[in-house]
């Protein structure tokens, strides 16, 4: 597989706003690129460097750096204290970060432009809809892709990433990889950083959906406010052409976000007027798990569902991936057939133990946790145990919301940690701690393995079990350090050492 061999002037001219050649003479901006990048760790003679300001770091601090690893072609947004030899090129740009997606785009070959790309955001469900859509389609017999939490999954590849929406360079490579291999469309997550920072500009979608919004990725190194986190979030929706927008009529917020689109809109709902329903919810269990069924509402008339994963979230989920895969001329019979086998990894992921059952779940915020305590309530539990931690470093607004809903609806919790990062563990618990008036009902363990297993001793049948927060994600972000980490591996490792089948 190969990129395009663009040179560094001939990719500059492809930006929306060229810039302006600052110094340079001698030949580097005329021969073909073997890379871009933003990272000066990784320029060298060949590559074209884009200087980036982040929050803890500054790309035009290691112009110096990458010159003296071979690199001749800069991008910057200011000129750098020293003069660089005349035999290096330095291109000024207003907006580095903008221009890096639309040079990423055209160094790989505009892959996006020969596939279907959906965006999918929302403050929660994101990834449950978009590997929902990822199914259908699959099992419809479109060749598709993944990007989000999850990873990238296309065919037989599965890779993990570290963003939600990976960064443009990546962004641009894994759909280039895709093409190659002959996927037709992807479903990609799009979070509200992604948005604010440029990942996805200049990607052609061919439908957007929001599929809910409430206040989240608020606070220090995130979004300063939710207007301004609601902004970025209605950005997919407005400024990159998508011809269809889909959007939660059942969302109070709904009106706002729907306000002015020149797109053909269409709302799913369960309880508001919408294009596509889901009527007649019922929980149902088979085969000892739980999951839930309705009738599918739309054009095509009134459809039994059953999906097996429980609760109303999962519901809205669905119904989303209904209506994006019906967009995309996947017929209702087929999208309906492809849910009922339907697993997520990390979004309500069921393991039987100890005549009891234990649940991995991505909830970590309030809103989501309560979901998924109340949706759990519902199979009516002899106890319902919850254990759950809050990040470090950022989203400090979570952990009281976190407390109050563990607080609210479970009947013990088990507080512990989350990806602490630089803070301790032990005052994130607490803070979540404060919401608790009766502390007999909950334990504080920071240690999550140690924490899992705790909670594992004291199950009993008929019990249970809520491990919120990490879902599918298979490190913890402590001390500055990425630690091997997967809740499932734990309760495997524990059924297996009391010799209990998971």
């Amino acid at each position: 597989m190969s990129h395009t061999h663009l040179s560094a002037r001939q990719l500059l001219a492809a930006l929306p706003c060229r810039p302006r050649t600052v110094t340079g003479n001698g030949a580097a901006a005329d021969v073909a690129l073997r890379a871009l990048c933003c990272d000066s760790r990784r320029a060298g003679e060949g590559s074209l460097f884009v200087c980036i300001r982040g929050a803890l770091s500054d790309g035009h601090r290691y112009i110096l750096s990458a010159y003296e690893t071979g690199c001749r072609c800069f991008l910057v947004e200011q000129l750098p204290d020293a003069p660089l030899p005349p035999d290096a090129y330095v291109f000024l740009s207003d907006n580095t970060r903008r221009d890096l997606a639309h040079l990423a785009a055209a160094f790989y070959g505009y892959p996006a432009r020969e596939m279907t790309i959906v965006g999918i955001t929302g403050t929660k469900g994101k990834t449950t809809t978009a590997m929902l859509c990822h199914h259908i389609a699959t099992k419809a017999g479109i060749p598709s892709g993944y990007i989000g939490t999850c990873g990238v999954r296309y065919g037989e590849v599965n890779k993990k990433t570290n963003n939600t929406t990976p960064g443009p360079l990546e962004l641009q490579q894994y759909l280039f990889e895709m093409k190659q291999a002959g996927v037709q469309a992807v479903f990609l997550e799009v979070s509200s950083q992604a948005v604010w920072q440029y990942r996805v500009e200049g990607i052609p979608f061919t439908a957007v959906a929001m599929t809910n919004l409430t206040p989240d990725h608020i606070g220090t190194h995130e979004h300063p406010d939710f207007d301004h986190y609601m902004a970025c979030k209605r950005r997919l929706l407005t400024d990159f052409g998508a011809p269809v927008v889909l959007l939660n009529a059942d969302d109070s917020l709904v009106d706002r976000m729907g306000d002015a689109l020149t797109a053909t809109v269409l709302r799913c709902g369960i309880r508001h007027a919408a294009d596509l329903r889901a009527a007649d919810l019922c929980h149902h269990t088979q085969n000892g798990l739980p999951g839930i069924a309705f009738i599918y509402q739309n054009a095509d008339g009134n459809t039994p569902v059953f999906l097996p994963l429980p609760g109303e979230h999962n519901v809205f989920n669905a119904l989303f991936a209904l209506a994006i895969t019906g967009t995309l001329g996947i017929k209702t019979e087929a999208a309906v057939a492809a849910l009922a086998d339907a697993s997520i990894p990390g979004r309500f992921e069921m393991i039987r133990a100890k005549d009891a059952l234990v649940v991995i779940d991505y909830a970590h915020n309030g809103a989501a946790l309560r979901a998924a305590l109340n949706t759990l309530r519902t199979y009516a539990p002899r106890r319902l145990l919850c254990l759950v931690g809050s990040v470090g470093e950022r989203t400090q607004c979570r952990r009281a919301e976190l407390g109050s809903a563990a607080s609210d609806l479970a009947d013990f919790t088990y507080l512990t940690a989350d990806d602490p990062g630089l803070e301790n563990a032990v005052d994130i618990c607490r803070e979540m701690a404060a919401a608790f008036a009766d502390d007999s009902r909950y334990r504080i363990i920071p240690d999550r393995a140690e924490a899992i297993c705790a909670a594992l001793d004291e199950l009993c049948a008929g019990d249970i079990l809520l491990l919120a927060g990490k879902g599918d994600e298979q490190v913890q972000k402590i001390g500055g350090k990425s630690l091997p980490h997967s809740d499932r591996a734990v309760v495997e490792a524990y059924a297996a050492a009391i010799s209990t089948p998971v």
